[in-house]
C-alpha cells in the first residue's frame, strides 16, 4: 500500500504545505514544479510492483520481511550491523534515503558488486561511497545479479500496461528472477512466472507453472546493464 495522508486540506500538499493557505487556495508559485517530482516518485513506485509482489509472495510463505536491515542478508559483515539508515527492498535492491536539507550521503555497499539505479555507475562492495543526491532522486542501488522487473508507470493495476515488463539484467553471465501473476482473489491463485536470460539473442526464457487466472505478463524488452 501506498497512502497520502492528507484529509486535512482541500487540495493535495505539492500545491502547498501550508494547511490555511492550502484550504484557502492559495498555492505555492512553484508548484507545478513540485507535482513533476512527486508524480515521478509515484510512477517510480507503480514501476517496482511486480518486483514488490514477488517479494511480499515470499513474505508469505517464508516470513522474509521485502524490507529489511542490511545485517538480515549479511550478518557476517560487521559493517552492517548497526546501519539503521539504509534498508534492502526484496532481494536486489539496496535504498539509501536522505532527509530534508541533505545533498549528499554516505553509503554503505555490501559485498558484491552494485550498480546505481539512476546512472547505472558501478561499484565494488564492501565499501562505502558518497553520492551527490539531486532532489528528484530517491538513492538506489541494484545487486549484480539481479535481473529487475519494471513494470510500465501506470495509475493503477487494472491499466494492462502495468503488466507490460522491461527486464534488466544487472551484470554478466545468465541473470533469473521470478514474478508471480495473481488473479486478485483474497486466497489468490498464483502462477510462478521463471525468468532467464544469459545475453545471448534479444531476449530471455519464460516460464510458467500453476492455475492463476489472472492477468499474464508480458516481456517487452530485456537490457543488460554493466
Amino acid at each position: 500500500m501506498a497512502l497520502l495522508n492528507a484529509w486535512y486540506i482541500k487540495n493535495p500538499p505539492w500545491k502547498q504545505v501550508n494547511r490555511q493557505a492550502n484550504n484557502a487556495g492559495q498555492f505555492d508559485p512553484q508548484w507545478e514544479e513540485t507535482e513533476a517530482r512527486c508524480r515521478a516518485v509515484m510512477e517510480l513506485r507503480m514501476r517496482f510492483v511486480p518486483y514488490l509482489h514477488a517479494a511480499f509472495v515470499r513474505y508469505r510463505r517464508e516470513g522474509l520481511p521485502p524490507f529489511r536491515a542490511l545485517v538480515m542478508d549479511y550478518p557476517d559483515d560487521p559493517q552492517t550491523w548497526r546501519i539503521d539508515n539504509q534498508y534492502l527492498m526484496g532481494d536486489g535492491l539496496l535504498v539509501a534515503p536522505v532527509v530534508a536539507g541533505e545533498a549528499e550521503r554516505a553509503v554503505y555497499l555490501p559485498e558484491g558488486e552494485w550498480f546505481d539505479y539512476w546512472t547505472g555507475e558501478r561499484h565494488a562492495g564492501r565499501q562505502r561511497v558518497k553520492i551527490h543526491v539531486p532532489l528528484e532522486c530517491i538513492p538506489l542501488f541494484v545487486r549484480a545479479g539481479t535481473l529487475l522487473p519494471l513494470a510500465g508507470p501506470t495509475l493503477h493495476t487494472d491499466d494492462s500496461r502495468s503488466w507490460h515488463i522491461t527486464a534488466l539484467a544487472y551484470g554478466g553471465g545468465t541473470v533469473a528472477g521470478t514474478l508471480f501473476e495473481d488473479d486478485g482473489g483474497l486466497d489468490p491463485g498464483l502462477t510462478e512466472v521463471r525468468l532467464r536470460w544469459d545475453g545471448a539473442g534479444s531476449s530471455g526464457s519464460v516460464e510458467r507453472w500453476g492455475a492463476g487466472r489472472g492477468p499474464r505478463y508480458e516481456i517487452i524488452a530485456w537490457k543488460r546493464i554493466e
